[in-house]
């Protein structure tokens, strides 16, 4: 028995058949096929399109960090009495105080308010922790704070928190 030796259409690599098996059939893959519809083909309307050369926008970040933001300020002025200190009846919401520590720490260079908040908040959970009767949980929220600012944090670590 002669065996046929043929060669593969799309790889081109030698195929060796037996008389037994029939030889395997060759498919040719056309890989595109460029066509054109009518549609296509026959207009050749050209619609106009838009440019894409705009004027660059004025809110860069120059221009944003020249506007004043007085409400900011005004948040933290409620915080005050007329003394020029802040509040001490305050102490009561520790959760707010929180809040305001935290919010201290987005302020911009000049802000002296936003640094007195932040010495006042600082001051007072120092000596809060120090008193024996605090709650657990939020002790430790006092102390993780303290140690580090929230937005600081990298979040995959303080998701829990």
């Amino acid at each position: 028995m002669a065996s046929t030796i043929g060669f593969h259409v799309c790889s081109g690599l030698p195929i060796k058949s037996s008389p037994k098996k029939p030889a395997p059939r060759t498919v040719l893959r056309i890989s595109s096929i460029a066509t054109q519809n009518e549609a296509t083909a026959s207009s050749s309307v050209v619609v106009p399109r838009r440019s894409g050369n705009y004027s660059p926008n004025i809110w860069d970040h120059r221009f944003l960090q020249s506007l004043k933001n007085d409400y900011a300020e005004d948040v933290f002025r409620s915080f005050k009495l007329t003394t020029d200190c802040f509040m001490d009846n305050m102490c009561y919401d520790i959760k707010g105080i929180l809040s305001l520590y935290e919010a201290s720490y987005h302020g911009f260079e000049g802000e002296e308010i936003v640094d007195e908040a932040r010495a006042f908040t600082c001051k007072f959970f120092k000596e809060y922790l120090k008193q024996d009767e605090i709650n657990p949980i939020l002790k430790e929220q006092l102390v993780h704070a303290l140690a580090l600012p929230r937005h600081w944090r990298v979040k995959w670590l303080e998701s829990h928190w």
